[in-house]
């Protein structure tokens, strides 16, 4: 019917909630910057506020249980991340992250083997969520960057007390050794830039060459290559600190795991790993296409 408005999406939803709990949270902010004794007086507000309801709602879900028909519907509700948030602040529901993790990526599993890759939860501690991608979860495309955002966004939507997930993955593709029967592409497209005995511990090598513009590790053995651009705005890196296994940029401190090229400070972000071969005692990385 014409003026009817039209029922909001549960992503639209979930926004709306966002928005408010900010809202909460930015209040309370405020009432912590009273001077006494107004923030006393609007901190036994909220408590008072708080308890009842507290009250109301154990009340409400009491009956709710006792009825058959109205149970069913309890249950389905606490799966609703806002009412869900209600019920963990009251202690009306108590928090079971791990399986509520695993139940969202549970129901974004099909999509992500539908692109060949494949997600599993690391661990789930203090609030952070580390999950583990594979296949073509891994690495840093476009396609890749695309599945990790909607997997973190199933977990987000679920579990709305997690404050930070970390992704790692299975196997690191920078610098990992490629044999030369699996390279299916032209000799030329590689170019020679170091000896490997020449190479120092953690020590960064600046290749910028043919439009190309890297770094250049040698770990425990391995060699790993990195896009010269941090993932924070694009700034180069060949300036940074490397200490303790970590190189940090110069611009904004942004610090990076130099075996995984995972961003220490902003979780999710990550260097981009380029195409390492070694051959004859030498480095060698793929030209750009």
């Amino acid at each position: 019917m014409r003026g009817e408005r039209a029922m909001p999406t549960a992503e639209e939803q979930l926004e709306e909630f966002d928005t408010l709990a900010r809202q909460v949270d930015e209040a309370l902010a405020a009432v912590g910057r009273l001077e006494q004794p107004a923030r006393e007086v609007a901190l036994e507000l909220k408590e008072s506020l708080e308890a009842l309801q507290r009250f109301a709602l154990m009340r409400l879900v009491k009956r709710m249980r006792d009825d058959p028909a109205a149970k069913e519907v309890l249950l389905q509700s606490v799966s609703d991340p806002a009412i869900y948030t209600l019920f963990l602040i009251h202690g009306i529901v108590k928090s079971d992250v791990r399986a509520r993790v695993l139940q969202a990526l549970e129901q974004v599993r099909p999509y992500i083997h539908s692109h060949g890759g494949e997600v599993e939860l690391a661990g789930v501690a203090n609030g952070t969520v580390v999950l583990r991608l594979k296949g073509a979860c891994a690495g840093c495309g476009m396609a890749s960057q695309t599945l990790r955002n909607g997997v973190e966004k199933a977990i987000r939507a679920h579990v709305p007390e997690v404050r930070t997930i970390e992704v790692e993955d299975d196997e690191a593709p920078a610098g990992d050794f490629i044999p030369l029967a699996a390279i299916d592409v032209p000799p030329v497209a590689w170019m020679q830039v170091l000896e490997i005995a020449e190479m120092a511990e953690a020590v960064p090598y600046h290749i910028q060459r043919d439009q190309l513009d890297a770094l250049v590790f040698r770990l425990d053995g391995q060699v790993k290559a990195y896009r010269n651009r941090c993932a924070h705005r694009e700034m180069p890196l060949d300036k940074g600190l490397v200490e303790d296994g970590e190189l940090t940029c110069p611009w904004h401190g942004y610090r990076y795991d130099l075996a995984s090229g995972l961003c220490r400070t902003e979780p999710g972000a990550r260097l981009m790993p380029l195409p390492v071969r070694m051959e004859g005692g030498s480095v060698w990385l793929r030209r750009p296409s």
